[in-house]
């Protein structure tokens, strides 16, 4: 029953809050200076994240930090990630991709995706990769600033920098057949219960 009630509720927030191609996480509802540490979850533009830690087994007493110096190449406020991992709570089965804007400013980075890791100096350097069965690609803006887009099946979605913003992250819903047949595999697994 509780899967069916995830599901459901996955369903009810697409048609409630609004949420489609093209919508976002912009941080710009969260209060500047307000910080994050490893564990704590919070919502922005009604999305869920999860601050986790930096990679698995990587623990450090840092944090992710609001703040409104556009260091991402968005707009407004953006998430400072200082040793800390940013987790999209994705509220579907999987969704089709997701965007980040970034900005780096020296350290590893890390992409995380349906269970794999990527590390890398350079975002830019992951252009034309794959990582959990999905592509990504790379836009850059400028020599620190650009546009990671992962595409597929995206279960988990998660970003970890050393002295790494991020704004705008948008992700695609799945499909109404995708959603139709996700209702309809609920119903037909509670019915198998009774």
């Amino acid at each position: 029953m509780t899967h069916a009630r995830t599901l459901l509720s996955a369903i009810t927030l697409a048609a409630t809050s609004g949420l489609a191609l093209g919508d976002l996480a912009s941080f710009n509802d969260l209060a500047v200076g307000t910080e994050y540490t490893v564990g704590q979850t919070f919502t922005s533009d009604g999305v869920g994240f999860e601050i986790l830690d930096f990679r698995p087994g990587v623990m450090f007493s840092n944090r992710a930090r609001v703040d409104n110096n556009l260091m991402a190449g968005g707009d407004g406020l953006d998430l400072e990630l200082n040793n800390v991992r940013l987790e999209l709570m994705i509220p579907f089965a999987e969704v089709p991709s997701v965007t980040i804007f970034f900005g780096q400013f020296g350290g590893e980075n890390n992409l995380f995706v349906n269970g794999d890791m990527l590390t890398s100096g350079n975002i830019f350097d992951l252009d034309g990769m794959t990582i959990g069965g999905a592509d990504i690609d790379v836009l850059a803006f400028d020599a620190s600033h650009g546009r990671l887009t992962v595409t597929g099946d995206i279960q988990s979605f998660g970003i970890s920098g050393q002295e790494l913003w991020v704004d705008n992250l948008r992700f695609a819903l799945p499909s109404p057949s995708g959603l139709t047949l996700m209702g309809f595999a609920g119903v037909v697994a509670t019915r198998r219960r009774r």
